[in-house]
């Protein structure tokens, strides 16, 4: 989970610079697989409590079943529910407030820049075609942006 939840918060910002800011994009190869790393690694580092402190405990002590098998922290309840706040906010609070922040500039961007009009090749023209094409890249963005 928390891969795919980081995953979206890079792409949410990808897509922000190579928007807004189409000249100082640069997508590379090695810088995509620098963030991949970057990612895989963050994600190992805020989940690694949970490898180490959680344990199995069976419901009967009979040792000729699985079944009611559960795993459960070894540490107390008070650190659980620090770990749990943290998890939280690194995987949840803080990814969506930076992709909402990102796709509203998006949006923004993507409103306040004038687009080439096709029928006369000029700037400006604002035909129901260009707000239509706006609204559903909008759209398109923030339904991407769905964790």
């Amino acid at each position: 989970m928390s891969v795919s939840v980081l995953t979206l918060s890079v792409i949410s910002i990808e897509r922000f610079y190579a928007i807004c800011h189409p000249l100082q994009f640069k997508a590379t190869i090695r810088r995509t697989r620098l963030i991949i790393c970057i990612i895989w690694i963050a994600s190992l580092c805020i989940l690694l409590p949970d490898v180490i402190v959680l344990d199995t405990h069976r419901k009967f002590k009979v040792e000729m079943t699985i079944l009611l098998t559960s795993c459960k922290p070894t540490w107390h309840y008070d650190q659980q529910v620090v770990y749990q706040l943290f998890i939280i906010m690194a995987l949840f609070v803080l990814p969506l407030g930076l992709m909402a922040v990102a796709y509203v500039r998006i949006a923004i961007c993507l409103w306040s820049t004038v687009i080439p009009s096709e029928d006369t090749g000029q700037m400006g023209s604002s035909t129901p075609d260009i707000c239509i094409c706006r609204i559903v890249i909008t759209c398109d963005d923030l339904c991407c942006a769905r964790m």
